[in-house]
C-alpha cells in the first residue's frame, strides 16, 4: 500500500512534471520566432525632438523697418507744418467808443488778433489804422493808432474812465499768444464825427506776410449822438454798437 501510494504519487509527479515541460516547449519556440523576427526586421530610428521655432522674419525686421519709415514721414510732415507762414485772423470788436477832441474826431478802438493756423511760427503786427467812409465818400479818412491804454470802471459814478499805459507798439501773434490791444485812433486835424452811416475798415501791417490784414464793420452815428459830442468836446465819449456791413 505505501509502495503503490509512492508510485502513484511519482506517477502524478510525472504527470505534473510532464504537463510542466509542454509550455516551456511553446515558450522555447515564442522566443525563437522573436529572435528571428529581430534579426530579419530593420531598426527604425529614433525620432529626434521637434525644434523651437524662432521669431518671424516679419516681426524681426519688417516691423521695425516699417515703425522708422512712419517716424521719418511724421518728422517730415511735423518739419513741414512748423515751418507754414502763420495764420493770423482779424475780427473786429463789438462795439467802439468815439469822442471829439479838440482838434479832430477821436475814435477808441479794441482788435482781436488770434494765430488760427498749425504752425509754431509767430506774426508781428507792426502797425494798424483804421479808414472811416462817411456814406457815399469816396475817399475815406485814416484815423492814426496814437495811444495804448485801458478802461477803468468808476463804481460810484457807473461810468469808464480812460487810462493811458503806452505808446503804440508792435504786437507778437502766435498760437498762445492772441493779441487784444486797445487803441485810440485819432483823424487828422479838423476832421470831426458827423451825422450818418460809416464804413470802418481795420488795416493791420504784418512782418512776416507782406499783405496787411483788414476787416471791416458798419457804425451809424445819429444826429442826437453828434449834439452830445460837439457839446462836450474833449471830455465825453459813446459807446456804439457795431454791425455787418450790407453786400
Amino acid at each position: 500500500m505505501h509502495s503503490g501510494a509512492v508510485r502513484w504519487s511519482q506517477g502524478r509527479l510525472a504527470l505534473v512534471a510532464f504537463a510542466s515541460t509542454q509550455p516551456l516547449a511553446e515558450s522555447d519556440e515564442t522566443l525563437a520566432s522573436g529572435a528571428r523576427a529581430s534579426e530579419t526586421a530593420p531598426i527604425q530610428p529614433r525620432e529626434s525632438p521637434p525644434k523651437e521655432r524662432g521669431p518671424s522674419p516679419w516681426l524681426t525686421g519688417g516691423v521695425p523697418a516699417l515703425v522708422a519709415v512712419a517716424s521719418l514721414f511724421l518728422s517730415i510732415y511735423t518739419l513741414i507744418v512748423s515751418n507754414r507762414p502763420p495764420d493770423v485772423t482779424l475780427s473786429v470788436p463789438d462795439r467802439v467808443r468815439l469822442a471829439q477832441g479838440q482838434d479832430g474826431a477821436w475814435l477808441y478802438l479794441q482788435p482781436r488778433f488770434v494765430s488760427s493756423g498749425h504752425t509754431e511760427r509767430v506774426e508781428v503786427i507792426t502797425g494798424i489804422r483804421v479808414l472811416v467812409t462817411r456814406g457815399e465818400e469816396e475817399n475815406p479818412v485814416a484815423f492814426i493808432w496814437s495811444e495804448q491804454g485801458e478802461w477803468a470802471y468808476d463804481l460810484e459814478t457807473n461810468s469808464l474812465s480812460w487810462t493811458y499805459v503806452g505808446d503804440p507798439a508792435p504786437l507778437v501773434v502766435g498760437p498762445a499768444s492772441p493779441q487784444l490791444p486797445i487803441g485810440l485812433f485819432t483823424a487828422p486835424t479838423a476832421s470831426y464825427w458827423e451825422a450818418g452811416d460809416y464804413r470802418l475798415t481795420i488795416v493791420a501791417d504784418r512782418a512776416i506776410e507782406q499783405a496787411p490784414l483788414s476787416e471791416s464793420f458798419a457804425l451809424h452815428v445819429s444826429p442826437e449822438i453828434v449834439a452830445q459830442l460837439d457839446a462836450r468836446r474833449g471830455e465825453i465819449f459813446l459807446t456804439l454798437p457795431t454791425e455787418p456791413l450790407d453786400d
